[in-house]
């Protein structure tokens, strides 16, 4: 019974947790600050990345196999499309978060994390626009896919 109540449980908590985060930077990084020097933005990026770095890749990991396990209960025992399909579509926008991620973010940051804050090189704000353009991508797969799993508790 703990699993089935806790495998939920801990997916909402996750997903929302991961929406927070990717929300918050959206809005408090990449809006309030999308006039500010070339300097403040690398600095800002790389103190972000070094803590970011630690912990947002197990939440994603954990997100995604909690939403799935989730799923996968859901499917077996509880076959309602009420309940799968939001959990389904969930799991689905946690992958292209993911994705989004290790195809977009991930590279930029490894690039930003070898400039110098004093010194970035010209075309830094394209890089700068290809990072907000992946984030704000997975922000809203991620509001979205907690949204989805909310809604699956409603409809219980």
């Amino acid at each position: 019974m703990l699993m089935v109540q806790g495998v939920p449980l801990l997916a909402v908590w996750v997903t929302g947790t991961l929406a927070g985060i990717f929300c918050g930077t959206w809005w408090g990084q990449i809006l309030a600050a999308q006039d500010a020097r070339p300097e403040f933005f690398v600095t800002v990026h790389q103190s972000q990345n070094a803590t970011y770095g630690r912990f947002v890749p197990v939440l994603m990991g954990l997100a995604l196999l909690s939403v799935g396990g989730w799923l996968a209960m859901l499917v077996r025992f509880f076959p309602d499309p009420h309940q799968t399909v939001p959990v389904g579509v969930a799991e689905g926008l946690l992958l292209l978060s993911v994705v989004s991620t290790l195809v977009v973010n991930v590279p930029v940051n490894k690039m930003l994390d070898a400039w110098s804050p004093s010194q970035p090189p010209d075309g830094w704000a394209a890089s700068r626009r290809r990072w907000n353009a992946g984030h704000v991508a997975r922000a809203v797969f991620t509001t979205v896919a907690f949204l989805c799993l909310i809604l699956c508790l409603l409809s219980r």
